[in-house]
Order: C-alpha cells, then sequence, then structure tokens
C-alpha cells in the first residue's frame, strides 16, 4: 500500500474553503431573511438573495470537487 505524502492537518486544510463557504451562507441566509422581513439592514433584499445565491453555487461547486479529489484518491490506493 502506497504512503501518503503529507500529515494530516495538511491534508484537513482543504476543507477550510468548503467551511468558509458554509459559514458565509448561514450568515447571507440570515441577512436575506432580516431584509425580506423588513428589519432595518444594511443590505437590500434583492442583493442580499443574489449574494445568498452565488454563495450557494460555490459551496455545492466546491462540494463537487472535494468529492472528486476523494473519489480518486480512494482508486489511487486499491
Amino acid at each position: 500500500m502506497a504512503k501518503m505524502i503529507g500529515s494530516l492537518p495538511h491534508r484537513l486544510s482543504g476543507g477550510l474553503p468548503y467551511i468558509a463557504a458554509s459559514g458565509t451562507t448561514v450568515y447571507l441566509a440570515h441577512q436575506a431573511s432580516l431584509a425580506i422581513s423588513g428589519v432595518a439592514t444594511n443590505i437590500d433584499p434583492g442583493v442580499a438573495h443574489t449574494i445568498l445565491d452565488q454563495a450557494l453555487t460555490f459551496q455545492v461547486t466546491y462540494g463537487a470537487v472535494m468529492l472528486s479529489f476523494l473519489g480518486n484518491s480512494f482508486y489511487l490506493f486499491i
């Protein structure tokens, strides 16, 4: 069996952008909810919805890329 190169923290650091995107999505969903309900916020409801939509697209795309790399690394060690 091939030896995996790199330490565990370095390999897991690839997930940091996904965690950051998840946190951003939660924050933007909250801001969009506040903006749509009429609570005074600093962001227009349309802008909040657009930015939230783009954050969701980024999160789904990055997750798909991560899963494709996991699938490729699985078959490398069989």
